[in-house]
């Protein structure tokens, strides 16, 4: 019989709580008009560490908002669901520095500049900067020095504001 070593056993928990505290924190998020980006929560020492990144469509989130969510989760946590052991809450900004990667990435940066990594070359370049004009379904319109272009989602490999 083959043992199960401790990241097999741990996984389903983590999946577990990891959809316990989506259906907490998305709702409460939206009442602050602040989307969650990303969810993770992992094992540091003995401890269960979430990790919450959060934003807003426009304008960027506040301390006070990443503070309101961090407070909310912890009581939630505190009241109802079970953490075998201690945890720890972290709720943040995803920063300015972060690769962009879906449509609501690049609709939240139009009209800012933005370094592209593509797969494919688009006008024999396979590094872009332009500024985003427009978010399409399967596209991002940017103005670059020469024209404008259009960038195939498919083709970005890594984009990032240019700070």
């Amino acid at each position: 019989m083959k043992n199960k070593d401790a990241g097999d056993i741990a996984r389903p928990m983590f999946e577990n709580l990891t959809e316990q505290v989506k259906n907490l924190i998305i709702p409460f998020a939206a009442t602050l008009d602040v989307e969650v980006i990303e969810l993770k929560i992992r094992r540091r020492g003995k401890s269960v560490l979430i990790e919450v990144l959060a934003d807003k469509e426009h304008g960027g989130i506040t301390i006070d908002e990443c503070s309101s969510i961090n407070k909310f989760l912890s009581k939630q946590l505190e009241e109802g669901i079970m953490i075998d052991g201690d945890y720890m809450v972290d709720v943040s900004s995803p920063g300015l520095d972060r690769p962009l990667r879906t449509q609501k990435d690049f609709q939240r940066v139009v009209g800012r500049e933005v370094r592209f990594y593509l797969s494919q070359p688009l006008e024999n370049k396979r590094e872009l900067v332009g500024v985003i004009k427009e978010v399409l379904e399967k596209g991002i319109v940017i103005d670059s020095k020469q024209n404008p272009l259009t960038v195939s989602l498919e083709t970005i490999q890594k984009a990032v504001q240019v700070i």
